[in-house]
């Protein structure tokens, strides 16, 4: 089965170079390089079972794994950039008076700090 397409970063709609398309068996227990999109974001591969998924895969890129059914209706891939990850550490489980207690704390070792010996 000949899958063509274009794959595309989602933000812009350019064109994505040097995209690697991979085929991912139905059982999921072998992967082969089946091709690369063109400077364009131009791909043209053959698929040997249309039960596998595809799967593109770029540097910076979320990766995309459809199967190769939906992927011979569609003629364009979205890739999404990566994202960084954050995390907050917030102390609010706390009880209210377990901060007034550190409040009350910081304050006196702030001012014993600044008395002069």
């Amino acid at each position: 089965m000949e899958l063509r397409g274009k794959v595309v970063d989602q933000s812009n709609g350019n064109g994505l170079d040097s995209v690697t398309i991979w085929e991912i068996s139905p059982d999921g227990q072998a992967a082969q390089v089946i091709g690369f999109s063109d400077y364009a974001g131009n791909y043209d591969v053959n698929v040997n079972n249309a039960g596998s998924n595809i799967n593109f895969v770029q540097d910076g890129y979320l990766g995309v794994n459809i199967p190769a059914s939906q992927a011979l209706l569609s003629d364009q891939v979205l890739l999404q950039k990566e994202g960084s990850v954050s995390a907050k550490l917030t102390l609010s489980g706390f009880p209210k008076w377990v901060w007034y207690i550190l409040a009350i704390v910081g304050v006196y070792y702030i001012a014993d700090g600044n008395k002069k010996k």
